[in-house]
């Protein structure tokens, strides 16, 4: 609900302060008042398009303030919590420069024209010539027809359904991409894998060879240089051994007691020199020239090499190469099992949206012609027995958030007439009664919660369809919140609150305010608007007796079966 509305320089507004109340509030005034300079304002707070023109020519910038009341749980409160703001209320700042730049603020927080709009069009409905006009919107017609049928329930089933099922389809669409790449990427892994497994190598196998090869190649000199060594070490002449145990022999003589402890050094050196005899005969025994073996071990070593350079790894890593390659293959394989897992749930998800999603459009049908005949009553009220609305609605082979339904609200205002859209076939008045008509039926079953703004609402109409009409749009006031911009005395008279637009003099210029008004003050404007400004007794009375009639009638669709 609108609670609030503060304007400074803004066209003819100096400064502006107004308060509103739930229920039907009328704006009446001389024409040139300035009545479209409220809804400008009010437009302007909802986002429209920031227009310097509009800023009072004594000043730099024009600044709006409205404040609306929010209800717990509606898609206003949704969209205030979903961005960390205070969701009991919404207070839209619009600051407009001479420059062209403009500032805009919700609750106190830096936002754009576009959030201000996407916000405004869930708290406030202006229906005129004019954007915000959510009938407008082709978008908006479902909506409107699962409210009136009270489908909100399984409109959400479908929608959760699809949010379900296009998660799932975006992760398998993911999968299948990354397998589609993963399938050149196995057949490498493959390739490699078998040539590893092919060439059968294993740990610590390059260390091995290469000794091998170093041996095999230097087998000669290798050979050669033991016969020597075994010749310094164990001639029976000249060798070391000879001359150590000749030694021992000597420090066997009891004169030479005290050199025991060199004596059994040497008896130490002896046995060792035994052992490394020992070993190097067995060594001199396994070298061996095979010219055969050697070739043999340089082409697996120049293999091992060859692995190795190709994955840029060393010989050595080449088994660890062998087990990730055959780890990596095992988990592409398992990504096959998983898209193969999440297409089944992928279809099984589709077939539960696609049947919720049918059976919600099957519903719809049945409402479409109850919404048809229930505007046809209220069109008829208001002396437009000729329009009809038509809702055409067609079923798409692809289903969406929304269901499988496309959908529009479609009018004639004649006979014969073909029914055509709603912005290009019905006239500014014409288009206000329509909504009208449409938001009260839709009211009546669903008692959604909306600020209303009708101008234009009483075009064409007079007599006993005004009175009506304002019936009908009082009817609607207890229901919603309801500003209607009227020229009519017989719907200024069905207000729960009256609002006036006027014109005065100032210092800087005429001013346009705007002044909640006292019971006899609407006495004097209701008589202005039906005798002009001459006052009468006569006019006086007539409005004294049309407040009394509203007041001591009950709201004109009371006994309605619909209300």
């Amino acid at each position: 609900m609108l609670s609030h509305l503060s304007v400074r320089h803004f066209a003819l507004v100096d400064e502006l302060e107004i308060d509103f109340s739930d229920g039907m509030s009328v704006v009446t005034g001389e024409t040139g008042a300035g009545k479209s300079i409220i809804l400008n304002a009010l437009s302007m707070a909802l986002g429209d398009r920031a227009d310097q023109s509009l800023i009072a020519s004594d000043s730099d910038r024009a600044e709006i303030h409205a404040v609306f009341d929010i209800k717990a749980g509606s898609a206003a409160a949704l969209w205030l919590s979903e961005r960390d703001l205070d969701a009991a209320e919404a207070i839209l700042r619009r600051i407009i420069n001479r420059d062209g730049r403009s500032r805009a603020f919700i609750n106190g927080s830096p936002s754009t024209a576009s959030d201000l709009k996407q916000l405004g069009q869930l708290v406030m409905d202006i229906h005129s010539q004019h954007e915000h006009q959510s009938l407008l919107r082709k978008a908006s017609h479902l909506p409107l027809l699962d409210a009136f049928s009270g489908l909100q329930q399984e409109a959400r089933a479908v929608r959760e359904a699809f949010e379900t099922w296009s998660a799932t389809a975006s992760r398998l669409k993911a999968l299948v991409e990354d397998s589609s790449e993963a399938n050149a990427h196995r057949q490498l892994l493959n390739y490699q894998l078998a040539e590893l497994q092919e060439a059968d190598v294993t740990e610590g196998e390059q260390a091995s060879l290469e000794a091998d090869q170093r041996r095999l190649a230097n087998a000669q000199n290798i050979t050669q240089h033991l016969v020597t060594i075994d010749t310094l070490l164990d001639d029976t002449d000249h060798g070391a051994a000879h001359h150590i145990h000749a030694a021992l022999r000597h420090l066997s003589d009891p004169v030479l007691i005290e050199t025991k402890e060199a004596q059994e050094l040497l008896d130490n050196a002896a046995i060792q020199l035994s052992e490394a005899l020992s070993q190097l005969n067995q060594y001199r025994e396994s070298v061996a020239d095979d010219p055969r073996r050697l070739a043999d071990v340089e082409a697996r070593l120049s293999r091992l090499y060859e692995l190795s350079r190709k994955h840029r790894i060393e010989p050595n890593d080449l088994p660890t190469l062998m087990t990730r390659i055959a780890s990596e293959l095992e988990a592409l394989d398992s990504d096959d099992e998983a898209v193969a897992e999440l297409a089944a749930l992928s279809a099984k998800q589709e077939e539960t949206l696609m049947g919720l999603a049918r059976d919600l459009s099957d519903h719809r049908a049945t409402a479409a012609t109850a919404l048809m005949n229930r505007v046809h009553e209220i069109l008829v009220q208001l002396n437009m027995n000729n329009a009809r609305l038509t809702i055409e609605q067609h079923q798409s082979h692809t289903v969406r958030d929304s269901g499988i339904d496309d959908l529009e609200f479609l009018i004639a205002t004649s006979l014969n007439q073909t029914p055509g859209s709603l912005r290009r076939t019905a006239s500014g008045g014409e288009l206000s009664r329509i909504s009208l008509a449409i938001q009260l039926a839709i009211t009546e079953t669903s008692g959604q919660h909306q600020t209303l703004v009708f101008d234009e609402v009483d075009v064409g109409v007079g007599g006993a369809t005004a009175d009506i009409l304002g019936g009908l749009l009082r009817t609607l006031g207890q229901y919603q919140q309801i500003l209607c911009v009227t020229h009519l005395p017989q719907v200024a008279a069905q207000g729960h609150h009256h609002l006036v637009v006027e014109k005065t003099n100032h210092k800087k210029g005429q001013l346009t305010s705007i002044t909640s008004i006292s019971e006899t003050a609407r006495v004097d404007e209701l008589a202005r608007m039906l005798a002009g400004q001459d006052l009468t007794h006569e006019s006086r009375a007539h409005a004294e007796a049309m407040i009394s009639a509203v007041a001591g009638k009950s709201d004109a669709l009371a006994k309605s079966p619909h209300i």
